[in-house]
């Protein structure tokens, strides 16, 4: 039966998990590569579970901290926009540790800022805004607006050392529309529904 549960798992992640990432659906893929993960490397898993929750107290915290302070600098330039936190998978942030040979510290986008507004306009005003008010990471700004990914994924990522007093660690925000919002998550059906 042990068996049959790895044959499952390593099928999903060659096989399904490459294709609900293709079609965009990221809340999808996400939920697949951690009970794959979870089956088929349990001590890995359980240990990085381990690593992980200490500090996701602090990683509450500072998304907490974040929220308020974008939600503050949005409302100042009268920006609608909803802003929500999240924080990376067992599995991205382990898959991330073996292709960079990195440790868990070294991760820079473990936690995350989404700010969704209505139009491409306001991303990149609000990618201008963060920018001036927080200390930008060199090298991490992406256009996938103008340079879409592969699978159509489009968004603004960049990080910033946003919270020095609680964190030094750098969060990663992703700045959308609500269409690419609903696009990146559900996949290009997301478009028709969204429509």
């Amino acid at each position: 039966e042990n068996d049959t549960h790895h044959d499952i798992a390593r099928e999903t992640l060659e096989l399904y998990v490459p294709l609900a990432d293709r079609l965009g659906m990221k809340v999808l893929r996400k939920r697949l590569e951690d009970a794959c993960f979870r089956i088929l490397k349990p001590l890995l898993y359980k240990e990085l579970e381990q690593k992980v929750e200490p500090i996701q107290a602090e990683d509450r915290i500072c998304l907490a901290l974040l929220q308020a302070s974008v939600r503050q600098i949005l409302d100042e330039h009268k920006i609608e926009a909803t802003v929500r936190g999240r924080t990376k998978s067992l599995y991205s942030i382990y898959r991330k540790m073996r292709r960079l040979d990195y440790t868990l510290d070294q991760i820079m986008d473990r936690v995350g800022l989404r700010v969704i507004v209505s139009s491409v306009d306001e991303c990149y005003a609000v990618a201008r805004l963060l920018h001036q008010r927080f200390r930008p990471v060199p090298g991490t700004f992406d256009d996938y607006i103008a340079h879409p990914k592969a699978n159509g994924y489009r968004s603004l990522h960049a990080c910033f050392y946003p919270v020095p007093r609680l964190s030094y660690r750098p969060v990663e925000f992703q700045i959308r529309t609500v269409e690419m919002h609903h696009q990146a998550q559900y996949g290009p059906a997301a478009h028709w529904r969204y429509k």
